[in-house]
């Protein structure tokens, strides 16, 4: 329906008044002249044909060009978010899987009533119309504006605009192309339909190769915690062999031997195996947790070994470690697990660069507030608890990897499981733990991860240990 406005007559050379219509589609063909009519049929091949924005805005501003004359057209879209719409014009390249162009129209009074006009807006000046915005009309060179709405099942999708700028100067459009433009929002909504209807199927086929691959990555997975957990119950069967023979051996020695510091250090070794195959079969799902008291400083101490082979030359291993912490009650394993993790993340994230990694421990007495600060809290409540903190000097992560780090699958390495923080972060909530991450693009990164005491020295475990 068309609002009362002027338009020009280009027959006769004036203006006249345009009145209010209702007419349907089908009665506007049937007016329209045959250069229209052969317009809209070209238009129709056209968009048949365009998959994408940049086609179906070209197309309409080609016809829109040869049959009408003006030169400039564009196509606001019309999103969910209210008060957003999207601008297309022929000069922008824009794909069906593109991010599209997007305008807040809150401020905009002209904008918003394009947007929630029924009817065709017309404006005769810009340059002296109150509703136009003066600045950009003289950026653009803006004369007389037309913008047709797009409606698609009784809903409005969008417009279609149009109009004369600079020294074209002021030229309204005639009643007959009115209709023309009317004519063409129908074909513009049905060729919309369809590429949101395409836009949404790519989409569709793109997350099912998704979930291909990520079914496949979890087969894999599957089939790799199969082989750890037999390879450590074959290894673990071995070193039982090997920790029994040296019982055996050290029955027949005497207690000043001097090859008994030789199998106690068989037997020490004997039993970091057997440590590092619970940890494959804790990793492969064929051990349930045991619960233990854990000193994490003592912890960090007899991994130092183990973690000094795996960080690289070029990063210097700081231990800030308090001896004097409580112990927390967890799995060993898992605990280990954690502190592995971050430690080889921080050493992937300074690289072949020079930098330092900080281990430390530390006790904490947390209140509602601080835990309410921290990223992740889980069920964690205000009370005594023990930390391990591990800082790099590396590269840092911003704010779109902060927030995706700990999603399943997620990783940024070339070739990684995407499980590494995801685990982490199960194994600190299994312990009611909490977990707080500091870190910006270029400045490193700090994780410090949170447990509850057990109100228990390390003494006084090692004592419990011995009275066993």
């Amino acid at each position: 329906m068309y609002d009362h406005t002027y338009g020009y007559d280009p027959l006769h050379g004036k203006h006249e008044v345009i009145v209010s219509t209702n007419a349907c589609v089908s009665d506007v063909r049937e007016a329209l002249e045959p250069a229209y009519l052969y317009s809209l049929l070209r238009l129709t091949k056209k968009l048949e044909l365009a998959h994408n924005y940049d086609a179906l805005i070209k197309a309409l501003a080609d016809e829109i060009q040869i049959v009408t004359g003006y030169n400039t057209a564009w196509v606001y879209l019309l999103g969910d978010t209210p008060n957003i719409a999207h601008l297309l014009v022929a000069q922008e390249n824009v794909g069906i899987t593109d991010k599209l162009p997007s305008l807040d129209i809150n401020n905009d009074a002209f904008l918003q009533e394009i947007a929630a006009a029924d009817h065709i807006v017309i404006v005769e000046d810009a340059r002296t119309d109150p509703r136009t915005d003066k600045e950009i009309v003289e950026m653009l060179g803006n004369r007389s504006i037309i913008n047709v709405p797009i409606h698609l099942a009784d809903k409005k999708i969008g417009t279609i605009g149009t109009g004369s700028f600079g020294d074209e100067g002021v030229r309204l459009p005639s009643k007959e192309q009115l209709d023309y433009f009317s004519a063409m929002a129908s074909h513009a909504a049905v060729a919309l339909d369809r590429l949101r209807l395409f836009k949404e199927r790519l989409a569709a086929e793109q997350a099912k190769v998704e979930l291909q691959k990520q079914l496949a990555h979890v087969q894999r997975l599957e089939s790799l915690g199969l082989l750890a957990g037999g390879i450590a119950h074959d290894f673990n069967n071995i070193l039982t062999v090997i920790t029994g023979n040296i019982e055996l051996a050290e029955l027949e020695l005497d207690a000043d031997a001097p090859s008994r510091p030789f199998l106690d250090h068989i037997g020490l070794a004997s039993q970091r195996g057997t440590d590092l195959c619970n940890q494959m079969l804790a990793y492969a799902g064929h051990r349930t947790a045991q619960p233990e008291p854990i000193h994490l400083s003592q912890s960090l101490q007899e991994m130092a070994s183990l973690l000094e082979v795996s960080i690289a030359k070029n990063i210097q291993v700081q231990y800030l470690l308090d001896e004097k912490i409580p112990t927390m009650h967890g799995d060993i394993a898992q605990i280990q697990q954690v502190m592995m993790n971050l430690i080889s993340n921080a050493n992937e994230a300074i690289g072949n660069r020079d930098g330092t990694i900080t281990v430390s421990t530390g006790r904490l007495q947390t209140d509602q507030t601080f835990l309410d600060q921290l990223s992740h809290r889980y069920n964690a409540v205000p009370g005594d608890y023990i930390f391990f903190e591990v800082c790099d000097t590396g590269c840092g992560m911003d704010q779109q990897t902060r927030e995706k780090l700990f999603d399943p699958f997620f990783t940024t390495k070339v070739s990684g499981r995407g499980l590494g923080m995801s685990a982490v972060l199960g194994i600190i909530q299994s312990h009611q733990g909490a977990l707080s991450l500091d870190s910006e693009l270029g400045d490193g990164t700090t994780f410090k991860v949170l447990f509850p005491t057990t109100s228990q020295t390390v003494s006084d475990a090692n004592n419990d240990q011995t009275a066993l």
